[in-house]
């Protein structure tokens, strides 16, 4: 048989002496401060880089402007060295590219003679690789107007999303980057994959300066973090071409 005593816990027996709390103690508060209201960030708010001039892209172009803009670009970004930041001036010009798309008559047999000095700076440039990867972009490489852009980065907001790790899996010369939110991309680490080997140096021109990471690659052979990224905000090509994909991956 157990001890009665011993079912009761130390100093609540009946025959134990009761125990009497302790008066609450009353500290002032005249003398504190509500804590100021704080907004918590995903990343460290950041520099970042200049936004495009509003109304750079609502320009009509004709075929022979858009690759000599082209090429200005694509020689800047060879000018620079790796992470030097481009002076205003050189940001215009790395500004007015708009992609291969439509441009194939670079690679006729016989192309317009005003093309030729062009075509033949592009060459030296980018090698014959670069060229072939440029010839292929002729049918896809078209930007995503401003308004769409924009819009899409609107739609992102409204849904909650205020900043975190960005991956542009298409990024072209950077249209989504140029017209991405200020405040947004302050407390954003982007990283942007482009295959195509002149439209990648243009983009690092622009932005490898202010941290983006900037990938030469197609989005399947790019060495990325699983569980990483928070958003995905891009626009793809659309057409009828096979991916070489060898990961497991469920997309």
């Amino acid at each position: 048989m157990l001890d009665s005593a011993s079912l009761w816990l130390p100093g609540l027996a009946p025959s134990d002496t009761p125990v009497v709390a302790a008066p609450p103690v009353v500290v002032p508060t005249a003398h504190l401060k509500p804590l100021a209201s704080a907004t918590v960030s995903y990343l460290r708010p950041r520099n970042v880089w200049p936004a495009a001039p509003a109304g750079l892209w609502d320009r009509d172009f004709s075929p022979l402007k858009r690759l000599e803009g082209n090429f200005e670009a694509v020689k800047v970004a060879a000018s620079l060295s790796d992470g030097q930041a481009p002076s205003d001036k050189q940001r215009d010009a790395l500004n007015l590219f708009n992609g291969w798309g439509a441009l194939s008559k670079l690679f006729d047999h016989l192309p317009p003679a005003s093309w030729i000095a062009a075509r033949d700076g592009l060459e030296a440039i980018v090698g014959e690789e670069g060229m072939e990867a440029i010839r292929e972009s002729t049918t896809t490489s078209f930007f995503t107007p401003p308004a769409i852009v924009r819009a899409v980065w609107d739609a992102l907001a409204k849904a909650g999303f205020a900043g975190g790790n960005i991956l542009e899996p298409s990024a072209g010369h950077g249209m989504f980057l140029a017209n991405m939110p200020e405040e947004m991309a302050k407390r954003s680490q982007v990283t942007a994959i482009e295959p195509e080997h002149a439209s990648a140096m243009v983009l690092k021109a622009l932005y490898g300066h202010y941290g983006v990471n900037v990938k030469r690659s197609t989005f399947e052979e790019a060495s990325l973090p699983e569980g990483f990224y928070d958003a995905v905000v891009t626009n793809v090509p659309f057409g009828d071409f096979g991916v070489g994909e060898r990961r497991n991956v469920p997309y």
